[in-house]
């Protein structure tokens, strides 16, 4: 458990720090890491307390397959050269952003909605997916950091 935390604080503050440094203006990046704090924090209290029906339950676990599908996949973008494909990545942050609505939806405020979409929009926006994956001349390889944090995360689920 413990280094499941150590791997995903790991994981948030270098996407915190590609927002920040890259792509998003700092109160947008911010914005950002709060509302996927939010809304965590929110899915966690619906599971814990038994709120969620057996659909939305089972709409959760389809959630948690498809995360982590999406984070082999950038794994693999980054494992094998020339690999990237926009709109494939898109389509699965997509999957996963659908997800989270069919849960989130009937329990919290239409403010809470507005987060998730905040959150994936910022996500998939061309130039947070471009500086991650294709990085221009001189820009940090993020990807080269949170890469291996996401294979190890994903190693550490399965043991």
């Amino acid at each position: 458990y413990q280094r499941r935390v150590r791997v995903s604080s790991g994981i948030n503050a270098e996407y915190g720090y590609v927002f920040l440094k890259d792509t998003l203006p700092d109160a947008d990046a911010k914005k950002v890491t709060k509302s996927i704090i939010k809304i965590i924090i929110k899915l966690g209290i619906l599971y814990h307390n038994d709120q969620l029906s057996a659909t939305e339950k089972q709409a959760l676990k389809t959630m948690v397959k498809r995360f982590s599908r999406l984070i082999m996949t950038i794994v693999t973008f980054w494992e094998v050269a020339f690999s990237y494909d926009e709109s494939h990545i898109r389509r699965q942050f997509d999957d996963v952003e659908e997800c989270i609505v069919a849960v989130v939806r009937p329990h919290l405020t239409a403010k809470s909605e507005k987060k998730v979409r905040f959150v994936f929009a910022s996500l998939t926006d061309p130039k947070v997916l471009g500086s991650l994956f294709q990085p221009s001349e001189g820009q940090t390889k993020h990807l080269d950091v949170l890469a291996p944090m996401l294979r190890d995360y994903m190693f550490a689920e399965k043991q």
